[in-house]
């Protein structure tokens, strides 16, 4: 799988949560308060949206082009507004299909002391069907501050659990939010996710979803190719069925 592997994770860095809109619900109910300002991608994940208004939330929006955040607009934000923390889906973001440069994921490596909260939402880049893997966010910034969340539910259908990857300080934090939203998460779903992956059949399964994504994919673009009526261009995508259109 491509995505982090608890065994290489120091001890307390790692943590289960069901899986909701805008990623586990521990991030969002422990960092947001009526009236914070988070940055977001324009456009952004739709869920994310949803579930941060229910907790009165601001927005700073930071235009994309194909290299992702437009890079001029993201510095000027940084350097003058305040904000809680930003939202990101860094690699073929939902809905654009865009996935970040390392340049724009650069801008989120600055010192510790001066470093921005981050919050990197990874759904699906394990169903990768084009050649070449990105570098994730996580991956190429400093660990300080950064929240790395994974869902399992677009690779096992159905599956309501996420994981999140972050120091210390910040999973005990989400512990808390945690135990004090509903205790834990659904102990029999986490074994059953544990032995299916474990088992291998994960690993197994997985060639066989991206070879769906490929047929929907291609799918899409010949629909959109035949029946649009004006003229128009959009991505090639790389996963899943993501392609912003103009």
């Amino acid at each position: 799988m491509a995505v982090p592997s608890r065994s290489a994770l120091p001890t307390g860095q790692f943590a289960f949560d069901e899986r909701l809109p805008a990623g586990p619900r521990s991030p969002r109910k422990s960092a947001v308060k009526p009236g914070n300002s988070i940055l977001v991608e324009d456009p952004t994940y739709l869920g994310a949206i949803q579930a941060f208004n229910a907790y009165q939330a601001r927005y700073l929006t930071v235009p994309m082009d194909d290299q992702g955040m437009r890079i001029a607009e993201l510095e000027k934000t940084l350097r003058q507004r305040r904000t809680k923390f930003a939202y990101l889906v860094p690699t073929f973001q939902n809905p654009s299909g865009i996935t970040m440069s390392l340049n724009g994921a650069g801008l989120f490596s600055e010192r510790p002391e001066e470093s921005l909260l981050v919050i990197e939402d990874d759904p699906i880049v394990p169903a990768l069907f084009r050649k070449g893997r990105p570098v994730t966010l996580r991956a190429c910034a400093r660990p300080w501050r950064r929240i790395f969340i994974h869902v399992f539910e677009n690779l096992i259908s159905g599956i309501r659990l996420g994981f999140v990857v972050a120091e210390t300080s910040v999973i005990q934090a989400l512990v808390l939010a945690k135990q004090a939203a509903d205790l834990q998460p659904n102990t029999l779903i986490q074994r059953a996710v544990y032995h299916y992956c474990r088992r291998g059949f994960l690993d197994r399964h997985i060639p066989h979803i991206i070879e769906a994504y490929r047929h929907k994919a291609t799918s899409m673009l010949e629909t959109m190719e035949r029946y649009f009526l004006i003229p128009w261009s959009g991505r090639d995508p790389k996963v899943g069925c993501l392609s912003g259109v103009a």
